[in-house]
């Protein structure tokens, strides 16, 4: 079987089976969008474009106060549905479209460094990361 791709003018020509070679495009942008004494808020844009998945959009933003506490919130989206190609399964929940929110907050006292965020998945419902660690 010979597999043959075209994105954005990258051509593949290989023997990869039933399974085509992955490809992705991504671009990101982060700015502070403000600042006065000791506030900061810092908002990210994401574009991301594999040829397997549907393309996506990332949008996130960061407040902190005197970099020693912060409080973050992100929301992802896909922005089109992936094409379902034949032998793919149309009932499979990985080719919706889906939108998802995303909350964190973190602290950085005396070297020590503190993180939370949390998801929600549907098919795992709820997950929570912590992180705790020390700079030296």
């Amino acid at each position: 079987n010979t597999w043959s791709a075209s994105i954005w003018q990258v051509s593949a020509e290989e023997d990869f089976g039933d399974f085509a070679l992955p490809i992705s495009f991504q671009v990101g942008i982060a700015d502070e969008l403000y600042t006065a004494g000791k506030c900061r808020l810092t908002g990210t844009l994401d574009y991301s474009h594999p040829n397997d998945l549907a393309e996506r959009l990332h949008l996130g933003a960061e407040y902190a106060y005197d970099e020693m506490f912060f409080l973050r919130a992100g929301y992802l989206t896909d922005v089109e549905s992936p094409e379902i190609r034949e032998g793919d399964d149309a009932g499979d929940s990985a080719l919706d479209r889906y939108w998802e929110f995303r909350f964190g907050l973190g602290a950085n006292i005396s070297n020590f460094i503190v993180d939370y965020a949390w998801q929600s998945i549907e098919d795992l419902e709820d997950i929570h990361r912590f992180s705790l660690g020390y700079s030296f």
